[in-house]
């Protein structure tokens, strides 16, 4: 949309490099910078090209530049992402090397580059002139607050003060750039008359985005008017106007372009001026463009007996001297009449207070259509009408056609030039690019200053962008801590964080094939600490393209780190300390890995901060394959994702452990094998029995094949058959006995396979699960129960005392988290892990080696920090029980009322990444 833009904002990042014609002409020498400026071009306008001959003093030009780097875009682009035209200051420096050049800007259009603007210009020299052209610098890239603030009330100025003549000031300038479907008045006047022009309800009124100058209007049976309007020449007193027209075809009836009117008079004695294409039967010849005054078209002030051709845009001018009642009348910068002078046919006289374009204005006083459109309407389309009062002189109508209709072409650019110390104190305003000389990122040779030009330049701090191209000998590999704003990795390119932090102010472009690497040091970490609103990585589909040790978000603004590409794979914690993390659709893909030796958490996420999107949490579980059967058996474990939310309650289902090992169960179930159950989950409401596998407390998975897929089936409460008779769902919080054989391949480590004797041993499995990471506080309700109660149930008719009050619980997170955190704290809000209603400081854990299960029991007495932060098992500990739950880690927990309740917060957290199942 086309408005007069507001420039008081801060520029983030604006590092143009214009692409205009280049010109050996540079603007007179200025040693110093402008104000707070980092950066400026030298541009020469074609004042040959005019073909005028004499000086135009306050000439307001207007300059077309086209740019990339005029796009909107974060990081290195110019814009920093911003909304606006970033501020910039114009001085010619033949008139002052320290006032501004009052401008205006006419239009940004950020998918193109384009910026249209209107400069006033002191002298706008003749062609041939001694002075020979104009030359200014464009300032843009402040380090600070600009000491001129740009707004639209500055802007207007532009159009004060204009011509050799003292005090003139143009009555209205309309660039025709806003919807016609805005809100009314629809089209800013651009000077400080703020004369704007609203649609009237006949006919249409539709932007053309083809005109001369950017946008345009098309009219239609209709006009655009404002009643009221002040500062407009007085009917006989001095004026000009002017505007650009294209029509389909020539009028078949007058059509009037511009016009003024007083709007006391009615309309059959009104007065006012017209310009317009006259079709009058009783006139000729016909068509023509004439001026008229009011009700007297047969009698016009100037006239031109042909009318331009159609199809194409024309630049129409008047002008009127008061003095000598004569009338001037311009076509594409050629006077084509004039001058004209009838004494006895002057303007009506008349105070101005309305304007119109493309109709005159019904002033039918106290009757139904005042003001209302008259009936000659314009059909077509038009854009630029200025109005001034003044009459303006041949050369400055003929540099107005010229400039106006060459302005791509009517200024030139030099390089640009850079004050890099100021550069370096803005975000984004300098990139380097790397050359790849050795690995050694301090290391000069490895860099060129590609903003500035200059080669062998390290990168001065970490305000700067850094471009890792394809094709070096050798890559960065890092020694020590450092920082970019933003960071760009060609196809096949890498960056080796070698165990030290990357900090990262804006965004990561890895999508085309490069490679973040981590050298298996989980000190690698990449430091999302910008102060912008949104930070992102882009990245391609490739495995390996982004490993890291860690990742921080520590966005000062508490902005947002969109992962927009993937896969992104940590190793060992994810830190948050302001902002939040966002994980986008396909392709975008982050993963919580695991091994043997680690596995990555998702650290506490502070109150303010969020992590949204689908992720994958890794699970590894040990086998003990080629040597014996030892690991092959039962485990505790939970879910660290939810998959859907039911009745208020996010819940899980168990796909992701049929995704990766052998699930038996009843036919019909979506199991690999038919047999007996080898997922369980519990209830403490039934007497203990161990008959067979389906008898007991465990109540056996039976369908993992619903839709959708967290819809569980299991047996009734009193169900013994290993059968499917009802459906349930699992809340995230819940814990879940899994029975392991080893992934889902028979592997030969004996005579048998996973499920028939002699049974192979189990390898090593690597589970992962895909869903919406479990943050915030999780308030645990079982699977069986309609409540945020834990089980207890104490009845005459039920035997259950040696189960009574056990729930099988689960560490509901990405992360390990310390039990020794729990009731810290004596209120649900101040306790990490928090249990209701008395509940026990105990809890157990199943050992898969001795096949026990053990205690452990909470530290009493006097603590320390250390006892729920880096201490291991400060309290009692049974056997490997341990105050450390890892992630996807089930235990139980007893109650001895049936009014106790469990919860977790993202306090209880604490990064044991060694932790495994």
């Amino acid at each position: 949309m086309k408005t007069f833009i507001c420039l008081n904002s801060l520029l983030r990042s604006f590092i143009i490099t214009i692409s205009m014609i280049l010109c050996c002409q540079t603007a007179r020498s200025q040693s110093t910078y402008y104000d707070t400026y980092a950066f400026r071009i030298p541009l020469t306008t074609n004042n040959t090209s005019l073909g005028i001959a004499t000086d135009q003093t306050n000439f307001v030009a207007l300059l077309k530049v086209v740019s990339p780097n005029f796009i909107t875009g974060p990081c290195s682009n110019p814009t920093g992402g911003s909304s606006s035209v970033p501020p910039f200051a114009i001085i010619d420096s033949a008139y002052s090397t320290s006032s501004e050049l009052f401008y205006q800007i006419e239009n940004w259009d950020s998918t193109t580059g384009t910026i249209y603007f209107w400069v006033r210009v002191p002298t706008l020299y003749k062609s041939g002139s001694a002075n020979g052209s104009n030359k200014f610098y464009v300032y843009f890239g402040p380090t600070g607050t600009p000491a001129v603030s740009h707004t639209s009330t500055w802007q207007k100025q532009t159009w004060s003060n204009v011509t050799a003549t003292a005090g003139i000031t143009y009555g209205g300038v309309y660039h025709f750039n806003e919807s016609p479907s805005g809100a009314a008045p629809q089209f800013s006047d651009g000077t400080v008359n703020n004369n704007n022009l609203s649609t009237v309800n006949t006919g249409t009124v539709t932007q053309n985005t083809s005109s001369e100058i950017g946008n345009g209007i098309t009219l239609s049976s209709t006009s655009v008017m404002a009643i009221g309007v002040t500062g407009m020449p007085n009917t006989q007193n001095d004026q000009s106007l002017s505007l650009w027209a294209s029509y389909p075809g020539t009028p078949p009836n007058t059509a009037n372009l511009i016009v003024l009117e007083n709007s006391t008079n009615p309309a059959a004695t009104g007065n006012g001026t017209q310009l317009g294409i006259l079709v009058e039967p009783a006139v000729t010849p016909l068509p023509r463009v004439q001026t008229w005054r009011w009700a007297n078209r047969k009698t016009p002030l100037v006239q031109y007996g042909t009318a331009p051709s159609s199809g194409v845009w024309h630049h129409y001018a008047y002008t009127y001297k008061a003095s000598t009642k004569q009338s001037w009348l311009y076509i594409d910068g050629v006077m084509m009449s004039g001058p004209t002078s009838d004494s006895a046919n002057p303007p009506f006289s008349g105070a101005v207070d309305m304007v119109s374009f493309g109709d005159y204005i019904n002033n039918n006083i106290g009757g139904s259509g005042l003001h209302t459109v008259g009936g000659q309407n314009y059909t077509g389309t038009m854009d630029e009408a200025h109005i001034v009062g003044t009459t303006l002189t041949a050369d400055w109508v003929k540099a107005e056609y010229i400039n106006q209709s060459t302005a791509a072409t009517f200024t030139t650019a030099g390089a640009m030039q850079t004050n890099s110390a100021r550069a370096s104190l803005v975000a984004g305003y300098l990139t380097y690019t790397w050359k790849g000389v050795s690995t050694d990122p301090a290391n000069p040779g490895n860099w060129t200053n590609t903003t500035t030009g200059v080669a062998n330049e390290a990168p001065v701090n970490s305000n700067v962008n850094w471009v890792i191209p394809a094709g070096s000998a050798n890559y960065p590999t890092l020694t020590s801590g450092m920082g970019c704003f933003g960071l760009t990795i060609g196809s096949g390119a890498y960056i080796n964080l070698n165990g030290n932090t990357l900090s990262v102010g804006c965004n990561i472009y890895n999508s085309s094939g490069g490679q973040i690497l981590y050298n298996s040091s989980s000190s690698s970490v990449i430091n999302w600490n910008g102060a912008i609103s949104s930070q992102n990585y882009y990245g391609s589909n490739a495995a390996g393209t982004c490993v890291l040790g860690g990742m921080t978000i520590n966005n000062s603004s508490g902005g947002t780190i969109n992962i927009s590409g993937g896969p992104v794979d940590i190793y060992s914690q994810v830190t948050f300390t302001k902002g939040s993390l966002a994980i986008g659709s396909s392709p975008a893909c982050f993963t919580l890995k695991s091994s043997a030796t680690q596995t990555a958490n998702l650290g506490a996420i502070p109150a303010g901060s969020t992590m949204t999107g689908t992720i994958n949490v890794e699970r590894f579980i040990k086998g003990s394959c080629p040597v014996d059967l030892s690991k092959r058996g039962y485990r505790l474990i939970s879910s660290a994702i939810y998959t859907g939310t039911v009745n208020g309650n996010n819940v899980s289902d168990l796909s992701w452990l049929a995704a990766n090992a052998i699930i038996t169960g009843p036919a019909g179930g979506g199991f690999f094998s038919v047999g007996n159950p080898s997922t369980y989950i519990y209830r403490e409401d039934i007497i203990p029995s161990d008959a067979n596998y389906t008898t007991g407390n465990f109540k056996g998975v039976a369908a993992i094949n619903n839709s959708p897929a967290y819809n569980i089936g299991t047996q009734k409460r009193l169900t013994l058959a290993n059968v499917n008779d009802t459906t349930v769902t699992l809340p995230v919080g819940n814990g879940v006995l899994f029975f392991f054989r080893g992934n889902k391949v028979n592997n030969g480590s004996t005579g048998g396979t996973k499920t028939s004797l002699p049974y192979n041993y189990p390898e090593d499995v690597t589970f992962t699960n895909t869903g919406t990471p479990n943050t915030g506080t999780v308030n645990v309700q079982l699977w069986y129960l309609q409540n945020s109660y834990l089980g207890y149930t104490n009845s005459p008719n039920l035997a259950n005392a040696l189960n009574r009050g056990f729930c099988l619980v689960g560490n509901p997170y990405a992360s390990a988290i310390n039990w020794e955190k729990y009731n810290r704290n004596s209120t649900v809000s101040n306790s990490s892990i928090y249990g209701g209603g008395g509940l026990s400081n105990v809890m157990y854990m199943f050992n898969p080696t001795n096949k026990q299960y053990e205690a452990y029991m909470q530290k009493t007495g006097t603590i320390t920090v250390a006892d729920t932060t880096t201490n291991i098992d400060p309290g009692t500990a049974v056997g490997s029980a341990s105050n450390i739950i890892a992630s996807g880690q089930g235990f139980f927990v007893r109650t001895n009322t049936n009014t106790q309740t469990l919860s977790f917060r993202e306090t209880a957290k604490n990064h044991r990444s060694a932790f495994d199942c």
